[in-house]
């Protein structure tokens, strides 16, 4: 019979005698070293557990993607993401017309009866 008390293992033979032993839980060893995750992918993405299946999420669109074994999956996810995300982020070049300022200035100057040399402050 085997029972498990914190980190021992109580084992019974059939001899009656109770050895007991220690044991590391699983995932914590103490000579092994945890592999890096060397992938530029990992700026953007976050590693998940969904039911016992590493899962990536996509830090743009949130889509969980397979991470057990390569990335090459997720580094063509991410490319897209990026594209698709500086293409909405980019901002379209507008043109400025002076006389719609001149125009609001004059507007707010009336509405507000502001003095003409409003304008001539520095903080303007």
């Amino acid at each position: 019979m085997i029972s498990f008390e914190g980190s021992q293992v109580n084992v019974s033979t059939g001899s009656g005698k109770n050895e007991v032993e220690d044991v590391e839980p699983i995932g914590v060893s103490s000579g092994s070293k945890r592999k890096r995750k060397t992938s530029f992918v990992w700026n953007y993405m976050i590693r998940v557990d969904v039911n016992g299946v590493m899962m990536a999420k996509c830090n743009f669109c949130e889509k969980l993607l397979n991470a057990t074994k390569e990335t090459s999956s997720l580094r063509k996810h991410v490319l897209k993401c990026l594209d698709d995300h500086q293409e909405a982020t980019h901002s379209t070049n507008t043109l400025f017309d002076p006389n719609v300022g001149k125009s609001k200035v004059a507007k707010m100057i009336i509405m507000h009866e502001l003095p003409l040399r409003f304008v001539e402050y520095t903080g303007f």
